[in-house]
């Protein structure tokens, strides 16, 4: 049901943002009370609180009505580290075709040294 999505939505976002029920009513400019009754679906924020709510979290008006923002803070917090972790593979992974790129100029200059060395021997 949306009013129960909303509701879900709205909570999460504040417990997200570490906002207390206060301070997000007070950036919304409602009370306290109103903002705990659309947290509960006992009340549908109107059309205006809505966009301030959207404002306020930087997200679509889409997003805050039919977007499952309240599922599993930890699924969003896991993806945040495997993109981390992602990131930090493609760092080591671009480190280390450096380090080999430069293992390969090494061995070829010393082959070159090495031939040049014979080649003298040679003579």
């Amino acid at each position: 049901m949306v009013t129960d999505n909303i509701s879900k939505n709205i909570k999460n976002l504040r417990v997200q943002n570490n906002l207390k029920q206060n301070d997000l009513a007070e950036k919304l400019g409602i009370s306290r009370q109103a903002l705990s009754n659309y947290e509960n679906s006992t009340r549908v924020p109107d059309l205006f609180t809505i966009i301030r709510l959207a404002k306020v979290f930087n997200i679509t008006i889409d997003q805050l009505i039919f977007s499952n923002l309240y599922e599993s803070p930890c699924i969003s917090q896991f993806d945040k580290i495997r993109s981390d972790i992602i990131h930090f593979l493609k760092n080591k992974k671009i480190e280390l075709e450096d380090i080999n790129l430069s293992i390969l100029n090494d061995i070829e200059e010393l082959n070159k040294l090495i031939n040049l060395l014979e080649n003298e021997k040679k003579r």
